[in-house]
């Protein structure tokens, strides 16, 4: 009896290689005119398809540049999971950033510099892509936070620790905004990682100076 499964897998595989294309041609986009400069109907064009075919993927333009930024956070999240649970959250987290920002600069967090890199410059110039990322994080870490804790996403402490963390994260990425760093090359990584390190170890102390 045909199940019907080999044209659906052939549907799914059609519509993956879709996506990549669409993220593909959004990346050289936006690299060659800036984001603002891009639009849904150029991206179609690249990739020979209708608005609407890239609709059906991405619901925005804003939505396709943010599933390049989900896939370094699924590489986050896969180090948090490894991480030993006697190690405390917090530093489970700062443990876990580290490690996908050592595989990304190596080349093996499943994602290419380049394109990690125009995430990072993209939604650090446009506040919309900001603010979305944030709030998406957020949700994210707070996830991972309450699996590792074996409570719920809403439990006070982890929404304490998400909130903290997402700090950190913020104020080491502001840090490398207010001092005009330039994106583009692989040691901007090397300067995010002292940075996220620097921010970190600098709450804990005054978290010790506080006891």
């Amino acid at each position: 009896m045909d199940t019907g499964l080999p044209h659906t897998q052939s549907r799914l595989s059609k519509r993956l290689r879709t996506r990549a294309k669409l993220i593909d041609a959004a990346v050289k986009l936006v690299a060659d005119h800036g984001y603002d400069n891009v639009t849904v109907e150029q991206i179609a064009g690249v990739v020979d398809v209708s608005p609407r075919t890239v609709a059906n993927h991405f619901p925005s333009k804003d939505r396709l540049l943010l599933a390049l930024a989900e896939e370094f956070s699924t590489t986050i999240d896969v180090e948090f999971a490894r991480v030993p649970a006697v190690v405390p959250p917090l530093r489970a987290l700062f443990d876990a950033h580290i490690r996908a920002l050592e595989l990304a600069r190596s080349g093996a967090a499943g994602i290419e510099i380049a394109r990690l890199l125009l995430i990072f410059q993209t939604i650090n110039e446009v506040p919309r892509l900001r603010a979305q990322t944030l709030a998406h994080y957020l949700t994210r870490t707070s996830v991972g936070l309450a699996e590792r804790l074996g409570v719920d996403a809403a439990d006070r402490q982890v929404r304490l620790l998400a909130a903290l963390w997402s700090g950190i994260v913020q104020y080491a990425w502001g840090d490398l905004r207010a001092a005009q760093v330039g994106f583009g090359t692989a040691e901007t990584l090397d300067l995010l990682t002292a940075r996220l390190t620097d921010v970190y170890t600098g709450m804990l102390q005054i978290a010790a100076a506080g006891d």
